[in-house]
């Protein structure tokens, strides 16, 4: 199973003009691509082998936390599927080319933590945002999620939740579990820690009560940096 982590501080950061010149209220994208086990999917717990990681301000000054996440989650999958086609190619002919049955032949699997982009992502119908640009992202990659095997896109008018058959899943997991977090701010991660040393983390697909007393509990019991 391929998985992109991806998470986003809103206007948190800034970046730098040409002439040396502070521009504010820039978002920061951090990212992970890996592979792993279905079990991390279905339990929220297995292996992981990070393949890379990205944590970059993002170009685009975003009116909202949704917005920020929904870029972040957009170059996250852009890497994600150019890893599935590459999966791909490695087993079959190299000179026909088919994305369709690249799709279909490996499980991608996008985690964040911002809960009304995933709710926007798997909700049916119409409904959209009043960002134009941000409406546009979100239909496209809502195309990509409500997409059955063979098709190359999906279309979320047609049933009223993905299918059970799709291979790109968006899943959301609690902030205290996010293993990108680190990515956009400075912090120490323990998640990040775990993963590299031990290659195995765990993700929670529910609330957690206490996020900081939780999280704890799903690192290590003594310091990964101090073993």
């Amino acid at each position: 199973v391929i998985y992109s982590i991806t998470d986003a501080s809103h206007a948190a950061d800034f970046d730098v003009s040409a002439n040396g010149i502070p521009l504010g209220s820039r978002s920061q994208s951090g990212r992970i691509l890996a592979l792993g086990s279905r079990s991390l999917l279905d339990t929220g717990k297995g292996t992981l082998h990070i393949i890379e990681y990205h944590s970059n301000v993002l170009k685009r000054v975003c009116r909202s936390t949704l917005q920020a996440e929904t870029l972040s989650l957009i170059s996250g999958y852009e890497e994600a599927e150019h890893l599935r086609a590459l999966l791909w190619g490695v087993t079959h002919d190299y000179h026909s080319p088919n994305l369709i049955e690249a799709m279909d032949n490996t499980l991608l699997v996008m985690m964040t933590d911002c809960k009304s982009l995933e709710q926007h992502l798997r909700q049916p119908g119409l409904s959209t945002v009043a960002d134009k640009r941000l409406a546009i992202d979100l239909s496209a990659m809502r195309q990509l999620i409500w997409r059955r095997k063979g098709e190359l896109t999906g279309d979320p008018l047609l049933t009223d939740e993905p299918p059970d058959d799709a291979t790109t899943l968006v899943k959301w997991i609690d902030t205290a579990t996010m293993l990108a977090d680190g990515l956009t701010k400075k912090m120490r991660n323990l998640q990040i820690d775990k993963a590299m040393l031990k290659g195995t983390v765990e993700v929670s697909y529910v609330k957690l009560g206490n996020s900081k007393a939780e999280a704890t509990k799903l690192t290590l019991d003594v310091d990964p940096l101090d073993a």
